[in-house]
């Protein structure tokens, strides 16, 4: 199960204190950047569970984990003020001139829009209870998903007891439009959207259903015609900026984490494939070892993504959302020189996403 889609079920379960902004320059840096949503242990909060509360940032850095620009923070604890705290990995609009993030203000959940300096804080009209937000190319679409879970219990029959839990893709026009579903709702089918197609014509979807055996990619267009299935056992597919390549998380070779209670569950790894199908090629080789969150950078000549440690705990969902000493990952789309940009204990990555748009390009990694 992806990061975002435990976020979202979980639904936070938390309001947000004051919001903080980090130290917010008149320019965004020149070259090369990425930017992630973090959550940080804080001292007092290691010492003592009622002190202060992690706080969870939305964060740009170079590509060497250097020149680090806090743009908005925030701590998550019971009451505060309605602002928005970032609470899952952002995306960015084809130029690099805005980010789009889900936060939570108060206990509702949003989109939001900022620009790549932390100035021009806008919410996103019609995207309440809203997650995985994805930026068109041109800036003018926002692609998004939406959740709903419902449990019916029969006191008398509790084996006549049903559960309802489906997302679907939305998309909505930002000079103003109605927001739209791609999808449709129906109980057991997920669509979650990752990834626009370099003219914005088509959107990558991670397809969950309860009747099918794992996710699949597809790509859906915007226009609402009939989707195509890309590949099997394949979730959080990016496009490459040519819109030639494909990389995504598979579970095509089975990495399985032997969880308590006979939990065990299998671990993805990063491939990469030509859009047309062939090519594939699996880029990552960890046990217990989980990828999400590849991103391209503007050059399609590198990825980067988040690693951490598979949870082996009785119910391992819940180690997703507070994966804490997990790291930022660069890797060459032909799976050599593998590095880790950046790790830092007590700080959980909720996705990475290169910043787009020319002078941001930062070629291949040199081994």
């Amino acid at each position: 199960m992806r990061v975002s889609r435990c976020l979202a079920i979980a639904g936070l379960g938390l309001a947000v204190a004051a919001l903080a902004p980090g130290k917010v320059v008149a320019e965004a840096p020149v070259g090369p950047r990425l930017a992630s949503v973090t959550l940080r242990e804080t001292k007092a909060s290691e010492r003592d569970e009622n002190a202060a509360a992690p706080i969870m940032a939305l964060q740009t850095f170079g590509p060497d984990g250097q020149r680090p620009q806090t743009l908005l923070s925030g701590a998550l604890e019971e009451g505060g003020r309605r602002v928005p705290v970032p609470f899952e990995g952002p995306n960015w609009s084809g130029d690099g001139a805005l980010l789009a993030f889900a936060g939570s203000a108060g206990r509702s959940r949003r989109i939001y829009l900022v620009a790549a300096d932390g100035s021009g804080l806008r919410v996103v009209p019609g995207t309440r209870n809203a997650t995985s937000p994805i930026l068109s190319p041109d800036g003018r679409t926002l692609a998004f998903s939406r959740s709903r879970y419902k449990v019916h219990f029969n006191i008398r029959h509790p084996e006549r007891s049903r559960e309802y839990s489906a997302t679907t893709a939305w998309v909505v026009d930002l000079a103003g439009g109605k927001p739209r579903p791609l999808t449709r709702w129906r109980n057991g089918l997920h669509n979650e959207p990752s990834s626009f197609s370099p003219d914005g014509s088509t959107l990558a979807l991670t397809k969950q259903d309860d009747n099918l055996d794992g996710p699949r990619v597809v790509l859906a267009p915007v226009d609402g015609s009939a989707a195509t299935e890309l590949v099997q056992l394949a979730e959080e597919a990016a496009i490459s900026p040519d819109g030639s390549r494909l990389a995504f998380i598979g579970y095509k070779d089975l990495d399985v984490v032997q969880a308590e209670e006979d939990r065990d569950y299998t671990a993805g790894e990063l491939y990469a494939m030509n859009i047309d199908g062939t090519g594939l090629r699996r880029l990552t080789r960890s046990d217990d070892i989980l990828e999400s969150a590849p991103s391209w950078d503007p050059s399609g000549q590198r990825l980067a993504y988040v690693q951490f440690r598979a949870d082996t705990s009785f119910v391992p969902g819940l180690g997703l959302l507070f994966p804490v000493g997990n790291s930022v990952m660069q890797i060459n789309p032909d799976g050599s020189c593998r590095r880790k940009l950046l790790s830092l204990e007590k700080v959980a990555f909720y996705g990475v996403a290169w910043q787009s748009g020319p002078g941001r390009e930062a070629g291949p990694i040199a081994c």
